[in-house]
């Protein structure tokens, strides 16, 4: 630059953070020991230039004072601003000692300084956009560039660690890593609008799955060239531990006070099967003639007893298991209600009965949307706000829930008509820990707990109350949309097939080769794995029905035996289906949960074998 000029120094001057100074960045020509001062921007032929966008020459002695011209003495000086984008962001400086600047140095140098404002601004950037690199490779948390088609573009270490490393990422599409365990279709689709935040499962290349708080946007390219969509992963399987053992204290506590209302519930069901029992064997014994309609009565009033139980038994043993780890599904808050409903009925009817005292329960459901969430979750969520409406009318009272829609959302609201809150215990409601009920056991972790899954699946709570009137507290999710209607249940019409059935409880492979047998189908039974693989060599078989806990050898090693050996469809047979999935059954084609009804092994045998469905 001196030499396009013949000028003796030249200096780059680039605007603080602040806008206030310029600060020397580069200078030529300067004598050993001379540095240029910074110099405000608000006085002498840089304010000038910077107001003016144009070159300033000062000349001949001119520019008295000002603090270009301290440093050194020269006859001629001109300074130019560099501009960006309209905006200036430093200035040059050229300056002759001995001979004078004229004639084109201004426009020449104008030429220059716009040259050089974008090299300094390329260079900017660029440094930046290394830092910001450096900086994505180095966060914990997981960064993933996509594509308009999801695949990967980018993704950072710590997403690589997340997922369990391995091959490279670029042009995997990350929406494979979304765990099977959670609706991926209605996940996926939500996850691909302007932006979304939410909980959801990773798949590891290990198979494991993973929780992460995913944050994603979708943006233009800067390019013109479609959209991408950017993601932030941070694994949260730390804070779902700590969830997961405050969830199961509270629900230990909780489960102490529903143990002796199920027990009612359950005695009160067996009672008519018992005496219905007796009867009908006592009648038998003797000889005694049983009329149709009463032989009909007697066993509707048995069937529904024992299905009444095993319903009761469900629901308690669906709230008491721990939880395997599942993602978001499409879940309907009016079931949620109706299973929280039934499961604390003991509390509002058996046991308030006892002591004297009436709940009016009234459940209102419009039509509502489906939300994305985890079912268990946002059933402990509800669960935590009725046990708190129910406490809060000691003496009996009502208890209203309402599941509606409104625009795009799901709502429930809760009402009580219980003592209410003061404007203070509503402000502290949901702070973790502050209970008004300490001395009733109360921990104060219910309502936070409540809102933390709420706010979880981008929804919002809120409470209305007034002291001596009641509490309304309202959830609103956002919603998808619902799943198909369930086809409803049938009995499938199968051809003949040759069945093993392999389970240890006599009493149980009776039920089922009666079943069976009744379909008319041919039924080999075994009372132990080794028995079945036996009769498995001696008889050509369609399908093997297996119990589980069995002495010896379990249902999944017997399925896994017997896969080895040759392809054949094998059915599980088992009261602990919800703790079992296909990552640890691989060898069972299809669980089915114990207890089960001709319905629900029928429907399985059709699912296993479609090709022997009978058409019609």
């Amino acid at each position: 630059m001196v030499e396009v000029f013949n000028a003796d120094v030249a200096v780059i001057y680039m605007l603080d953070d602040a806008r206030a100074e310029l600060k020397p960045r580069a200078a030529v020509g300067l004598p050993p020991g001379v540095e240029p001062a910074p110099i405000p921007v608000t006085v002498g032929a840089v304010a000038t230039a910077i107001s003016t966008r144009e070159p300033v020459l000062i000349s001949d002695g001119g520019g008295a004072g000002d603090p270009l011209t301290r440093r050194e003495a020269f006859r001629s000086l001109m300074v130019a601003p560099l501009v960006v984008a309209g905006s200036p962001i430093g200035v040059l400086e050229v300056a002759c000692r001995t001979r004078r600047l004229g004639g084109r140095a201004d426009r020449l140098l104008r030429i220059v300084a716009d040259r050089a404002a974008v090299a300094i601004e390329h260079a900017r950037l660029e440094n930046e956009a290394r830092e910001l690199a450096d900086v994505v490779r180095r966060i914990g948390e997981g960064v993933v560039v996509s594509d308009g088609d999801d695949r990967i573009v980018f993704a950072n270490r710590a997403f690589h660690e997340m997922i369990g490393g391995g091959e490279p990422l670029v042009g995997v599409r990350w929406t494979d890593f979304l765990a099977g365990a959670q609706d991926v279709r209605a996940l996926t689709a939500q996850m691909r609008g302007p932006s979304f935040q939410g909980e959801v499962l990773l798949l590891t290349r290990a198979g494991d799955p993973r929780p992460v708080l995913a944050t994603l946007s979708t943006v233009e390219r800067h390019d013109g060239g479609g959209i991408q969509r950017i993601g932030v992963f941070r694994d949260i399987s730390r804070e779902h531990e700590l969830r997961f053992r405050v969830i199961r204290e509270q629900k230990f506590r909780t489960l102490g006070s529903l143990a002796a209302g199920v027990a009612h519930n359950i005695n009160n069901r067996l009672t008519p099967v018992l005496g219905w029992t007796e009867m009908l064997q006592e009648r038998l014994s003797a000889d005694e003639p049983i009329g149709g309609d009463e032989l009909k009565h007697a066993l509707n009033v048995i069937h529904q007893g024992a299905s009444d139980s095993v319903e009761t038994v469900r629901r308690l043993q669906e709230y008491s298991r721990p939880a395997r780890v599942k993602g978001p599904e499409a879940v309907q808050l009016r079931d949620v209600l109706e299973q929280l409903l039934a499961l604390t009925r003991p509390q509002w009817d058996n046991e308030a009965a006892r002591r004297g005292i009436r709940y009016e329960i009234d459940l209102k459901a419009d039509p509502a949307p489906a939300v994305l969430a985890v079912a268990s979750e946002v059933r402990e969520a509800l669960l935590n706000i009725l046990e708190n409406a129910l406490a809060a009318m000691p003496q009996g009272g009502r208890l209203t829930l309402h599941v509606r829609g409104e625009d795009d959302r799901a709502v429930v609201s809760i009402s009580d008509t219980g003592k209410g809150m003061s404007p203070e215990v509503q402000r502290l409601a949901f702070e973790p820990f502050f209970t008004t009920r300490s001395t009733e056991g109360g921990t104060g972790l219910g309502l936070s707990l409540a809102q933390e899954i709420v706010q979880r699946y981008r929804g919002t709570i809120s409470l209305s109350s007034a002291e001596g009137v009641g509490t309304t507290f309202t959830l609103s999710f956002p919603s998808i949309t619902a799943e198909a209607a369930r086809t409803p249940a049938f009995l499938p019409s199968l051809e003949p097939l040759r069945i093993l059935a392999v389970e240890d409880e006599p009493e149980v492979l009776d039920v089922l080769r009666a079943m069976l047998s009744s379909a008319g189908h041919t039924v080999f039974t075994a009372a132990s794995g080794r028995e079945a693989l036996d009769l498995f060599e001696r008889e050509p078989v369609d399908l093997v029905l297996t119990d589980l806990g069995m002495p010896g050898m379990t249902g999944l090693a017997l399925a896994a035996e017997l896969k080895q050996r040759r392809t054949i469809p094998v059915l599980l047979l088992t009261g602990w289906a919800d703790e079992l999935d296909a990552a640890n059954a691989p060898s069972v084609d299809l669980i089915v949960p114990k207890p089960f009804t001709r319905e629900r092994l029928f429907d399985a045998l059709a699912r296993t074998l479609p090709d022997r469905v009978r058409p019609g």
